[in-house]
């Protein structure tokens, strides 16, 4: 690294802060009002060069290392040339900022905007009174607001993400501190909140922004037309993708990863189950929900599950998803305001404890209208636009046998089988591989994610035209599925039960060909008194003693074990009330 950088380096240091500058004016007129004053006639069309001394300037060079990494483009050719690394670069533009920082400053979350231009804290003050609309009018000149009328939720604009935070509050607070010093006590920043949430009042209607613009670290990607547009608070997005957009870019470790977990096996293609896996990494970011559809991968473990959820949460971001399990979902109090302005609920090994109600999750899904409420917050209505994606090595048991319950899954098993190494008298097969335990640094360079996101994109595009998943199966086929893979004791009813009035089984005998029956489709065993009661809650049995002799053989009357394979689907009408209280995780 050089002591002191070259005039050329300056020269085109100068020229890219004033050209981002310049950039972020445009994009804010209270920021442009601003500048005119400083810099020239009010009635001149563009301000004249920035002075060093100008806090939006200051700022632009404090931030201009994250601004790179961002948009990785815009100098590489000057950078090139200079042959400076980014390590000597992010030190320079240090020293740049250090020797333009005005002498006062406040931090509104992370970003520290240069505010020298702010009276004296005693300006604040009529004598002893403080006048908060002398600070709210201040603050709101460097920092954009909406309140939300419904919740009072406070939202500030974050201009290098292009993103609003519901972070209002904290911010307020802490300008308020910064501002008045060592006068700083509590009230002061009531006051001031209150004025802001005044002066911001907003309906939450007009943050409906539209669906066909997805919000990237580089720009504003528009579906429609293919085009990258800049930033803009105008577009009211919550969220930010840390994905840059290359059309040029390409993702080979994905591609055969996904090939990795969902290979063609047998004469079998799983084309459509890899298709579908782009189609939901597209649908993540896709700010509707026309499609009513949660996605479940299914596997005992080792299958490459986990690798595929990180690999979607590198994807679409930490801070834009949540995780809350389908039995939070209906029974947490402010779980549903938790989905509120996110891109994806995603949880990885979903518990198999009972459902007992889905009623928020079809809504949810369904996009049904919901009333939900922030701790300490006024109740709001929104409709959820948050992916549902989970995996699971058993589904949860529900009480639901409704169409309106299973239409909402798309339900794709792993076949792979990961170890961490072969022992004597294994060999590698498609469908038993050793794991790579760094692949999750492969798979989530900014390249390959740069390539996934055209991917996606794609993918989102043909899922939209079609109305459905690659792999979607009917709703009978899900239901099916779904009942045998969460209850063996319905499992085995839907194959090896025949409903016969005259008939009777001894309950010993059905209860040991249950467990056979288990043993051999590698389904979970429940005890016997877990099974008699499910059992009886499926099926309608009478207790029937019958005799041989001087024996009595208990037995329920009403069924027959089916002497043949074929299997069935489970009787109309099963029961929907109550689960028996006893589940898996308590019996076995």
């Amino acid at each position: 690294m050089t002591d002191k950088p070259s005039a050329a380096f300056k020269e085109m240091m100068d020229k890219a802060a004033r050209e981002w500058y310049f950039s972020k004016l445009t994009e804010h007129e209270s920021q442009i009002d601003l500048a005119l004053k400083r810099h020239g006639n009010a009635q001149d069309d563009k301000p004249r060069d920035p002075d060093p001394a100008d806090p939006v300037y200051a700022w632009t060079f404090q931030n201009l290392a994250e601004f790179l990494d961002a948009n990785p483009t815009m100098l590489a050719g000057q950078i090139e040339h200079e042959d400076i690394d980014k390590q000597e670069l992010a030190q320079e533009l240090q020293n740049l900022q250090a020797a333009t920082r005005a002498p006062w400053t406040i931090e509104l979350s992370s970003i520290r905007h240069e505010t020298s231009n702010f009276p004296t804290a005693d300006k604040f003050f009529d004598g002893k009174n403080f006048v908060r609309e002398r600070l709210g009018k201040a603050l709101l000149k460097f920092k954009k607001f909406a309140t939300f009328e419904d919740s009072g939720d406070v939202y500030a604009y974050d201009e290098l993400k292009g993103i609003w935070k519901r972070k209002g509050e904290a911010i307020i607070q802490e300008a308020v501190q910064a501002s008045l010093k060592e006068l700083s006590m509590r009230f002061h920043t009531f006051e001031v909140q209150d004025y802001i949430k005044g002066a911001t009042r907003t309906d939450r209607a007009t943050f409906e922004t539209s669906v066909q613009y997805i919000n990237l670290r580089n720009g504003v990607y528009d579906l429609d037309t293919d085009t990258l547009l800049p930033h803009s608070s105008n577009f009211h997005f919550f969220n930010v993708l840390p994905l840059t957009y290359d059309p040029t870019a390409k993702c080979p470790a994905i591609d055969k990863f996904l090939e990795t977990i969902l290979p063609d096996t047998d004469g079998v293609s799983r084309e459509n189950d890899r298709k579908a896996m782009r189609q939901r990494a597209g649908y993540f970011l896709y700010r509707g929900y026309p499609i009513h559809k949660a996605s479940m991968d299914l596997g005992p473990g080792g299958q490459g599950k986990t690798t595929w959820f990180n690999l979607l949460l590198a994807f679409i971001g930490q801070e834009n998803v949540v995780s809350i399990t389908l039995q939070d979902l209906e029974t947490s109090p402010f779980a549903k305001a938790s989905l509120y302005g996110k891109l994806g609920n995603i949880y990885d090994d979903l518990p198999k404890k009972a459902l007992y109600s889905t009623s928020v999750f079809r809504m949810a899904v369904g996009q049904s209208p919901l009333t939900a409420r922030h701790l300490y917050h006024d109740f709001f209505g929104f409709v959820n636009h948050a992916k549902f994606c989970f995996s699971a090595n058993q589904l949860p048991r529900t009480t639901e046998d409704t169409v309106a319950f299973f239409r909402r899954w798309n339900i794709t098993n792993y076949p792979v089988y990961f170890v961490d190494k072969l022992t004597a008298g294994m060999e590698e097969t498609p469908l038993l591989r050793v794991a790579d335990k760094q692949i999750i640094k492969t798979l989530t360079t900014p390249e390959e994610l740069s390539g996934f996101l055209n991917e996606a994109l794609a993918a989102l595009k043909e899922l939209l035209r079609d109305g459905h998943f690659a792999n979607d199966k009917t709703t009978e086929e899900i239901r099916d599925t779904y009942i045998r893979l969460s209850d063996s004791v319905a499992a085995y009813i839907m194959d090896r039960i025949d409903l016969d009035p005259e008939g009777y089984e001894d309950k010993k005998r059905v209860y040991n060909d249950y467990l056979e029956y288990c043993k051999g489709m590698n389904y979970p065993i429940v005890t016997r008194g877990v099974f008699t009661i499910r059992f009886t809650h499926e099926v309608r049995v009478e207790d029937y003693y019958a005799r041989e002799g001087d024996t009595r053989t208990y037995c329920w009357r009403g069924i027959r074990i089916r002497t043949t394979d074929k299997p069935s689907l489970p009787p109309k009408g099963r029961p929907t009330g109550p689960l028996d209280p006893y589940t898996e995780e308590e019996t076995e």
